[in-house]
Formats: structure tokens, sequence, C-alpha cells
């Protein structure tokens, strides 16, 4: 069997992007029409998606707002009691399950045509129109958004220096997922980080791990990025190529992962194979920036895992 492995930061090639101010008030940042590789749902599948973003310097109550994928029926689908801090994010999955009892990950009661379609906000009266794309998005491919140009900037590159420690056991535990921990002993090098045993990826990978092979399913990988305000933040955005899974942390906390076994542990591999890291996979980070980021120096640290040694 090939045996692979490809974990740079940010698989591959990577970025991580801050995105900036830009409107007034709520709006529909972005919709996603066909999620094929994309954000997964909290049951494991992709949906439709719909993100709104309230650029505000207030928080926005919008319990009770509307959406629609359909101009002449605007309170089709309704908000349970939530707010949108300011310069924040909300994600909508258009998945037609009409789920409002997890904030985290609400569903509408329809979903999107990749054809193109009407899509609309509004108010608790069910016809004050908040925002809209009208008369409809253009037709979109698969894993190709649709919205409001933003202001972004690449705090970490796909080629950024990495530091990469393979564990021989869990002396370290969860020190080396913090800005703090001193990471000078490790190997340094630039993403991405891996092995290539026949598979063709051997011009993805910068710093070479064939020490894994047939031993070792994962991988520890941290780099570090300069914030020079984070009050100019409104989100961050992980946009990563991985072979098999991988799990993310800025400053200690996760914000990311794919194929991440329960219980993580120093020695996991991927629950299940993930090929072709050739494609870029965009995970919007849920959490607010002013919860995970600092000026100055911040740390990425990634585990990453492969599916089998």
């Amino acid at each position: 069997m090939t045996q692979k492995l490809l974990i740079p930061l940010f698989l591959c090639a990577a970025a991580l992007i801050w995105t900036g101010n830009c409107c007034a008030d709520v709006i529909i940042s972005e919709i996603l029409a066909n999620n094929e590789t994309g954000i997964v749902a909290e049951d494991g599948q992709r949906y439709d998606w719909i993100e709104l973003y309230n650029s505000g310097d207030s928080p926005v109550n919008i319990s009770g707002w509307h959406l629609s994928d359909d101009a002449s029926s605007l309170p089709k689908w309704t908000f349970p009691e939530i707010t949108i801090e300011s310069k924040s994010f909300l994600l909508i999955f258009a998945s037609g399950l009409d789920r409002t009892n997890n904030p985290s990950y609400l569903h509408t009661n329809f979903k999107l045509s990749s054809d193109g379609e009407y899509v609309g906000l509004t108010a608790t009266d069910g016809s004050t129109v908040i925002d809209e794309i009208a008369p409809a998005f253009p037709p979109l491919a698969p894993d190709r958004s649709y919205g409001v140009p933003m202001s972004r900037t690449i705090l970490l590159g796909h080629d950024a220096p990495v530091r990469v420690l393979v564990p021989q056991n869990d002396s370290l535990g969860d020190s080396w997922k913090h800005e703090s921990f001193n990471d000078s002993s490790w190997r340094s090098g630039l993403a991405a980080v891996g092995y290539e045993k026949g598979t063709g990826y051997e011009t993805f990978i910068n710093t070479d791990v064939t020490e894994m092979y047939g031993v070792m399913e994962s991988c520890y990988i941290r780099q570090s990025f300069i914030v020079e305000d984070y009050n100019d933040i409104s989100s961050v955005q992980l946009n990563i190529k991985y072979d098999d899974g991988f799990v993310a942390y800025i400053n200690g906390q996760e914000v990311a992962s794919a194929g991440k076994p329960t219980p993580l542990l120093w020695n996991s591999g991927a629950v299940v194979p993930h090929g072709d890291p050739a494609l870029y996979i965009e995970f919007p980070l849920t959490v607010s920036p002013e919860n995970i980021l600092h000026d100055g120096t911040n740390s990425l640290a990634v585990q990453g895992l492969n599916y089998n040694v």
C-alpha cells in the first residue's frame, strides 16, 4: 500500500488570512451554494451556507429576523435567540434541515441553488429588507463562494518558516500548543511538512519527516506570526492542504480540525483518509479575533495526522 503524509502548516501551500472592516451594520457577507470540500457541519456533512457580518461597533440581536431564497416569501426561515457581536461573523448552513437549537450550527429550512438565486435578510416584521443579493447571485462552481469584497492580509504564507517535532511520548502535554513554548530545539524548516512515498507530492514538501514512515501517525508543527493591531481584524481564516488530517491551535486555543479522533492523543492518527492535497480547504474561524489574538507575536500550532503509519 502506498503510504503518505502531508502536513505543512496549512498543508502544502496555505495561508492564515485576516479580514478587515468593510460595510456598516449586518450584511450578507458571503454565500456558498455547492459545498463539496469545505466547511463541515456538526453531523459531519457539508451543506450550502450563508455568512452574515456585523461591522458595527455594537452587538446586534437578530432574534426573530429572517432569511429567504425567495423574494416573494421573505420570512421563510426565522432566527432563534442570537446576537452577532461587533466585527463578528455568523455562519448559517442552508441545508433544508431547519435546526435552531444549537447557535453554533444553525440550519435554514431551504437550500441554495448553484445555478444562482435570490438571498434576502429581513427584520422581524418579515418585510423590511436588511440586506439582499438581488435579483440573484451568479452561477457558482463547486466550492466557489460569492460575497462582499473585503480587505485581506496574509499573516502566514504557505512556505513560511516552521519548527517540527515527531513526538516520541506525551511528555510535552499541551504545552507545545501555546505561544510561550520554547521550540528552539525543534527542527527548523519551511512549510509544507511531510514525506513522500511514491505519491507525487514531493514538489509540495519543504521539510521532510520520513522518520515517521512505518512508525508514527502524528507530527507537531509550530509557526509564528505578527499582529500589529488585533482591533483591526474582523475575522481569521485558515486555507489548508492536508493529508490526512490535522488539528490547529492559535495561541493554544483549538480553531480548526479535520479527521480528528476522540480522544486526541500525542500519537493519534486521522479517523479517515483524505486525499488530493492539491486542493485548498477553507476554514473560516468562528472564534472572534479578540478571543484568540493579541498584538505582537502569536503562534499557530498544528498536530498533523496521518491515516495509519
